[in-house]
Order: structure tokens, then C-alpha cells, then sequence
């Protein structure tokens, strides 16, 4: 049983700085990929993935040194590319750029990168992946900071059983008691909480669970997900400090306060600044955190015509939702916003044994001799056994229900026939009787010239002649 919802149309956000998310292959860049005054990223759509079966594509991505704002037409120097967080991917997905800190340097010659998508999606469904960078140009001989978002569809289509159990799997579904087992959380997000409930009374809310089943019968395994996303969706400045009002743009108004966000790789995020105010609330953005994570939050104040006055920094860990104020020269309050961005309840069935009436299998085939049964839950037993009693022939691992024949003159499909490609293969014996004799001259003379589909063709030419009646002459006698 199972029931799985996502919710804010997002399934997976990723911030880029503390997972680094090494789990897929590396790529090329496909240089067919081809951007004129532009950054472009192929594919533009992904190849369709299938539920619960592995999957891997690369996307690539071209960045000009030199790119044209469609908004004005005018040139720009594109000096670097960071991308900051990947939003949308579906649970069981993840994305490994290249460059493990995300950041490419089109102007110092960086033109091409790539990322892998890989993993194995748990749900299908239609998503839209986001891909967030942060841009510093060049334009006019100021740098400035701008943050983009580039998509891409991706669909997962549905798996041969739809109905299946993705979020979890169980070591093994059944036993003799005491049966021990262990269970593996596969939805494995920072973000991820699970409850375990084994159906005997006991619990966990560990990822991984071990556990026993002491008593025989049958028990539901259930394990409820949720997956929170964390982001920083506000900060609101109360006072500013460092070196404001100490330079002649200073002179000419109030100040124009912005944050820096990084992590341990570096920018993260450049926020807007708040114009000709002390105490502005900046706001409008949702920049992905990872849970448990350390950032930074750097505040300036942006001039004109001087350099952009350093305000304070402080450091902060992404614990949950809330406020956190930061008080580092510059006070502010900073909203991190949670957020349950999907959840899976799902069960399995697990079936515990007192004793379980197994065959032996002294062949190793699978299947079990009918004569010889045996207690698979005995302790003592260290015979080989199989689950069911096909076996015709348990010395011989080519003899059982259905088997293919190997022309080695047993029954080996167990059908108490011995069909003709099940014999010893025995040229001349038209009639099948196991011997060569007058019989299969008369079976030959009455097939005496056919020129189709001859069943009395022994030298294989089409048609049954002289030829033919020499080669039987030569294995008359013969006892197969």
C-alpha cells in the first residue's frame, strides 16, 4: 500500500554548498551545444525517466565571454556563473555539476560546463526543474551581480508496477522466527524525518533501522516520510553599523543596504538593495538552506561612485523554521521558512515462520525432490533446499518441471515423455525406435524422392535421393 503527495510543485530543492552531491558519473560538455551572444543549455527538455528504474543524462551548458542583454542590446562581459541551487527534481534524483563548486568562469576561457542528473526516480509525474545561478558581469567597466534561472521538463513515466513500495525496502520479506531484519529509508533528502511502525509494537524514527520479529505470523511494516524544505525568505535590518557614512556617497542620502549569503564553497546569493533607508526589509527571494548547515551573511551598503562599504558579517546554522537575528555591527532578523515539500506512507507485508515445509534441492536447480521434504526452519538442518517439489531427478540439474531438453537421453522437463529432442541424437533413426534396422529403410523408400520439407534428408540437400539411401546403408545396425 502506499500513498505519496508533493506539495509547492516541487519535489526536491538543492542547495549546491554543502551536499556537493557527488553521487553521479562525471560528464562532458557537448559541444554541438552551441550559444551565439547568449547562455543556452542543452537538452531543453530532459529524456523522459521511468519510475523505480535507474536513470542518467547530462546537461550541458554554453557560456559566451561575451553576451547581449536582449533588453537594451548592449554587450556585456559575462565574468562568471555560479549556480547556486537546483529546484524541482523529483525524490531519488540528484545533480552533480562538473565543477564541484557549481562556478564557471566563461571569462577566463570557461565557455563550456556540464552537470549529471542521476539517480532512480521514486514517482512519476511532470516536473520542472529549476537550475538558479548567480551572474557577475562586466559592463562599462562596473562589475554587478544578477541572479538567473534557467529550466527544464523533465517527465517520469510510470513503472511496469505502479503500485509498487518506493520510499523504502526491507532486507527480506520473510523467515523463521526470530526473524531479524533491516530497513532502508530511500528517500535519504537533509530534510527527510521517517516514523517506523514494525506492527508489533515496535517503533523508530531512525533511517535504517534494525529490528526482530519474535513471534510467527504476519506483520504490516509502515514507514511514513516527510521531507521539509528550508529557505531564507526575509531579512529585515534594525540597525546598521560598519563603515557607512565615511565616504562622499555617503554625503548624499541614506544608505542602500544589501546581504551577501555564502556557505563554506562561496556566494550563494546577492540580495537587491534596499533604497535610501537604514532599516529596510529585503524580501522576494527563497534561497534554498540545507539543514544543519553553517552560512554567512555579509551586509553592505552599495554606492555609486566609491566602493561598496563593508556593514558586518555573521555566521548562522540553518536549524529550522523561525527567526534568527544576527548581530555583528549590523543587527537583523533573518525568516527561515519550512515547508513540507512531499510524503510518503507506505507498507510491506512481512510473513514469519514457525516451521516452513521446504524440498530438498541436492542439485542446486531450484527445485525440490517431492520425496524428500524438508524443515527450513529446523536450526539443525544444513541441507539445500528449494521452495517447491518440480524436481523429477534431484541428481541431475538439467531434469525438472519444464526444463529445457539437452538431447542427453533423459526426461528433462518431467513429463514422463522422452521426446526426440530430449534422445541422444541418433542419425538414421527415422522411426525413433533407437536403433537403425529395415524399418528405417522402408520409412526412407516411402519418403523416396521428395524435394521439400524432407524428413528422410540426411545429407541436407533439400531432397531425399540415392545420397540419402547410401548414408542410412552406412549407420544400418546402429543401436542408439
Amino acid at each position: 500500500m502506499r500513498t505519496i503527495s508533493f506539495l509547492l510543485g516541487a519535489a526536491l530543492s538543492v542547495g549546491l554548498g554543502l551536499q556537493g552531491l557527488a553521487q553521479c558519473n562525471s560528464c562532458e560538455p557537448d559541444l554541438s551545444c552551441a550559444a551565439a551572444d547568449f547562455p543556452v543549455l542543452c537538452p531543453e527538455t530532459l529524456a523522459d525517466a521511468t519510475a523505480g528504474e535507474p536513470y542518467e543524462e547530462v546537461i550541458t551548458f554554453n557560456l559566451p565571454p561575451v553576451v547581449v542583454d536582449p533588453a537594451t542590446d548592449l554587450s556585456v562581459d559575462l565574468l562568471s556563473v555560479t549556480i547556486s541551487s537546483v529546484m524541482g527534481l523529483p525524490f531519488g534524483l540528484e545533480f552533480t555539476p562538473s565543477n564541484a563548486d557549481g562556478t564557471y568562469e566563461p571569462g577566463n576561457g570557461e565557455t563550456y560546463g556540464c552537470a549529471t542528473v542521476c539517480g532512480t526516480p521514486l514517482s512519476a509525474g511532470e516536473y520542472l526543474v529549476d537550475i538558479n545561478v548567480a551572474v557577475v558581469a562586466s559592463a562599462f567597466g562596473f562589475e554587478q551581480s544578477v541572479d538567473q534561472s534557467f529550466s527544464l521538463a523533465l517527465t517520469v513515466l510510470p513503472g511496469d508496477n505502479p503500485d509498487a513500495v518506493s520510499s523504502f525496502e526491507l532486507s527480506t520479506l520473510s523467515g523463521c522466527a526470530p526473524l531479524a531484519m533491516t530497513g532502508t529509508a530511500l528517500v535519504t533528502d537533509a530534510g527527510a524525518s521517517y516514523a517506523w511502525d514494525l506492527g508489533n509494537g515496535q517503533s523508530s524514527n531512525a533511517a535504517n533501522p534494525t529490528f526482530t520479529f519474535d513471534s510467527t505470523g504476519t506483520y504490516t511494516v509502515q514507514l511514513a516520510t516527510e521531507v521539509e524544505a528550508l529557505a531564507l525568505t526575509q531579512v529585515a535590518i534594525s540597525s546598521l553599523g560598519g563603515g557607512w557614512g565615511q565616504d562622499l556617497d555617503d554625503f548624499f542620502g541614506q544608505p542602500d543596504p544589501y546581504f551577501v549569503l555564502s556557505d563554506a564553497n562561496g556566494t550563494l546569493y546577492t540580495s537587491a538593495y534596499g533604497s535610501e533607508t537604514q532599516t529596510p526589509t529585503l524580501g522576494g527571494f527563497s534561497i534554498p538552506l540545507d539543514f544543519g548547515a553553517s552560512y554567512n551573511i555579509a551586509f553592505y551598503d552599495s554606492d555609486t561612485f566609491t566602493n561598496d562599504d563593508f556593514l558586518g558579517a555573521s555566521d548562522f546554522v540553518a536549524e529550522g523554521g523561525g527567526d534568527v537575528t544576527v548581530s555583528n555591527s549590523t543587527t537583523a532578523t533573518l525568516t527561515l521558512t519550512s515547508s513540507i515539500v512531499g510524503s510518503f506512507n507506505e507498507s510491506l507485508s512481512v510473513v514469519v515462520f514457525d516451521d516452513l515445509d521446504v524440498w530438498l534441492d541436492m542439485d542446486g536447480d531450484g527445485f525440490g525432490d517431492p520425496a524428500v521434504p524438508v524443515d527450513a526452519c529446523d536450526p539443525a538442518n544444513t541441507l539445500p533446499y528449494a521452495f517447491n517439489d518440480a524436481d523429477c531427478d534431484d541428481a541431475n540439474a538439467n531434469v525438472y518441471l519444464d526444463a529445457s531438453p539437452t538431447g542427453e537421453g533423459v526426461d528433462n522437463n518431467c513429463d514422463g515423455v522422452l521426446s526426440p529432442d530430449e534422445m541422444v541424437p541418433c542419425p538414421g533413426d527415422l522411426n525413433l525406435d533407437t536403433q537403425v534396422s529395415v524399418a528405417d529403410v522402408l520409412v526412407m523408400l516411402s519418403d523416396f524422392g521428395c524435394i521439400s520439407a524432407c524428413e528422410s534428408d540426411l545429407t541436407s540437400d533439400g531432397s531425399v535421393g540415392v545420397e540419402d539411401l547410401l548414408a542410412l546403408l552406412a549407420y544400418f545396425g546402429t543401436q542408439c
